[in-house]
């Protein structure tokens, strides 16, 4: 379930990180997280949340509107199957496996299954560019796939002052707008701070720190940790929620991604 883990990288990220800049945000709205899944990727397409949840037995993927929160379609995954990262990318959802080393895929508009690839090593977060699909595994690196075949085409060495970030988890693009360069936002794993990442070298250029989004002290002993991340390209803000997290923030930076 990828629940141990260590303090002391979060300590020495924080010592390697002091001089990244940071981004601050605003609250302004919170929706209901329907059926408060193992949230594993997330992703919004106008009003519709493509959502994969995780552990064994468990599995699934699902949709649901944002204006009313209500599931109306939803595919349980295998039993021996426990789902990582989504994202949709031409018509199409990929959705990982944590060790299983196969990504699966789905017809956007029924979600049946159409297909499936291999690929090695543990599958974490998913995310995609405009041409390819973008994995994280754990590790300090992206790896970036051929959405046709899901071959390697590279690998992205994050690092934070010249330090390699470890951990990177659920993933996100945001594209190019006017004079701001794209970036890959990528969530530190058993961390509430979301790193924002230039894909064309692997340089973190800023932090965001969510820890006041839902803070420890007011979460249910069933809620676990930050985990999704959407981008609304309709109004420039994040959908931010977490495993087992009852609420899904809309979250707007005050100031354009660095």
């Amino acid at each position: 379930m990828r629940r141990l883990f260590l303090p002391v990288f979060l300590v020495l990220f924080a010592l390697h990180a002091a001089a990244t800049p940071s981004l601050s945000y605003n609250v302004i709205a919170r929706y209901t997280h329907p059926d408060t899944p193992f949230t594993q990727g997330l992703e919004l397409d106008g009003d519709i949340v493509y959502e994969s949840s995780g552990l064994y037995t468990q599995s699934f993927i699902a949709r649901w509107h944002l204006s009313d929160q209500k599931v109306f379609d939803k595919q349980n995954l295998p039993v021996t199957i426990f789902a990582e990262g989504l994202t949709l990318f031409n018509n199409r959802v990929y959705v990982l496996s944590w060790k299983e080393q196969k990504a699966a895929v789905f017809d956007k508009a029924t979600l049946q299954k159409i297909g499936e690839f291999d690929y090695r090593g543990e599958g974490w977060g998913l995310t995609h560019s405009s041409q390819a699909l973008i994995m994280s595994d754990g590790s300090d690196t992206l790896r970036v796939f051929d959405p046709e075949d899901f071959h390697g085409v590279k690998n992205i060495a994050v690092t934070d002052n010249g330090q390699p970030v470890e951990r990177l988890n659920e993933l996100e693009w945001i594209p190019a707008r006017g004079k701001q360069p794209a970036r890959i936002l990528a969530n530190i794993w058993q961390s509430d701070i979301i790193v924002v990442i230039d894909p064309d070298n692997g340089n973190v250029t800023a932090h965001l720190d969510l820890s006041k989004l839902y803070p420890k002290g007011q979460r249910s002993a069933h809620s676990d940790v930050l985990n999704g991340i959407a981008f609304d390209p309709r109004d420039n803000t994040l959908l931010i929620t977490g495993k087992f997290w009852p609420y899904v923030f809309r979250v707007q930076l005050t100031e354009p991604l660095r």
